[in-house]
């Protein structure tokens, strides 16, 4: 519900390189501490509205662990903004493996909780 006051709904993905399972729980734990400096130094100058989700998909093939958020913002510029400012604080961060686009119903069905969450 509270997506739908949007104006402008854009759907983020932030994403760092493959961990081994070894440093899974750091490079989570480093990515959380990241994006929340990122949220609160955007909100000393402008409200940014949205939710997140941390996803971490497996590579069998290279036995790696691939840790990634999923973001819905209102606005455009914030969208474009949150990925300049993970880049920044990333270096090892691909440019080409981020993304903002156009929030449509898959991206919110990408926020939705995992039936296979056993949590």
């Amino acid at each position: 519900k509270p997506l739908e006051a949007f104006l402008e709904p854009y759907f983020v993905t932030l994403t760092i390189p493959n961990v081994p399972e070894q440093d899974l729980k750091e490079a989570i734990k480093t990515m959380l501490k990241t994006i929340v400096l990122v949220v609160r130094s955007r909100r000393r100058t402008t409200e940014l509205n949205g939710i997140r989700k941390l996803e971490c998909t497996y590579n069998a093939e290279s036995n790696t662990y691939h840790p990634h958020f999923h973001f819905i913002v209102d606005g455009k510029a914030n969208a474009e903004w949150i990925v300049s400012q993970w880049l920044q604080r990333n270096p090892s961060a691909e440019h080409w493996c981020q993304d903002y686009r156009k929030a449509n119903n898959n991206s919110l069905m990408e926020l939705s909780p995992d039936p296979f969450d056993r949590r």
